[in-house]
């Protein structure tokens, strides 16, 4: 199985910063496998790492089931609360790749 993964943070502030009302992130991890697949052992995961003044939060988050499309893609989206006014560190591991991405949140005051 090829695999390869994007990461998407579904971003959307009214004010068009991050303020301390904006109060979650809408991650869409979309992956690329053989096309009208559904990989019996396809697996993904997930460390979300924030760090703020209480110190570090890591999620952890794994993905299986994956079924693609006609297309090759497959989405696979998750929820953090509470997390927009520190920096983010997410890592992805599918089969042999890796992806790594920071997003540098700080809110107004």
């Amino acid at each position: 199985m090829k695999t390869s993964a994007w990461i998407a943070a579904g971003l959307v502030f009214a004010s068009g910063a991050a303020t301390a009302a904006d109060s979650a992130i809408l991650f869409d991890l979309t992956f690329a496998g053989d096309k009208n697949a559904s990989p019996k052992y396809a697996t993904a995961t997930v460390d979300v790492t924030q760090s703020g003044r209480t110190g570090q939060i890591v999620t952890h988050k794994a993905f299986t089931n994956f079924v693609f499309g006609a297309d090759g893609i497959q989405h696979k989206i998750f929820l953090i609360e509470n997390g927009t006014c520190m920096p983010i560190v997410v890592d992805v591991r599918a089969n042999k790749m890796a992806k790594n991405v920071k997003l540098d949140f700080q809110c107004k005051e």
